[in-house]
């Protein structure tokens, strides 16, 4: 009997690319990384030196699609403490003009219980960041300045999704503890 290769070479082939796709860290658009693990704080107060700053509205807008209140009573209080938002040039064009530019934004923050609580918690001040390049062609300074718009208001979402992230951790040993 003559079997063919072909099955055991397909399956193999498959089985490699899987594989690879994975260790590259390739995955596919519109699945939210940011989904946690463990349910979210019903109610939350964000505090921040700019109340109306981007951060912080787009810290709410996420809270509200998740059904958690964004109110000043919650036992829990997450505080930015700073935001810093730095544009560096990475790259220069043989005439001088920047050709490529890097964003970088860091978010100091911390979470604290709020004053009714029996047993105040504050945690330690953590920092997360996020950075993002692109191409700068001054020929279409209107569409460039809308792309680099879309990825801060997209790094911004990152930074909310990371620091909701360490919300169920305090919330399920200090401040449900209550």
């Amino acid at each position: 009997m003559n079997r063919s290769p072909f099955p055991k070479t397909s399956a193999l082939l498959a089985c490699a690319l899987c594989l690879v796709l994975s260790a590259c860290g390739w995955q596919l658009r519109g699945v939210n990384p940011h989904s946690t693990s463990t349910a979210l704080p019903s109610e939350l107060h964000v505090l921040a030196r700019e109340p109306n700053s981007a951060m912080a509205r787009t810290l709410r807008r996420i809270l509200t699609s998740k059904n958690i209140h964004p109110t000043s009573t919650a036992a829990l209080t997450l505080e930015l403490d700073d935001v810093r938002l730095e544009k560096r040039p990475l790259s220069v064009s043989e005439t001088g003009v920047t050709a490529q530019y890097q964003l970088v934004l860091t978010v100091r923050y911390h979470y604290s219980q709020g004053a009714a609580s029996a047993q105040p918690l504050r945690s330690a001040v953590q920092e997360v960041s996020s950075w993002r390049t692109y191409d700068f062609d001054p020929k279409i300074i209107v569409a460039k300045n809308q792309e680099e718009q879309a990825l801060r208001e997209e790094m911004r979402e990152e930074l909310a999704w990371r620091m909701l992230d360490a919300v169920p951790e305090l919330s399920r040993a200090e401040v449900t503890a209550d």
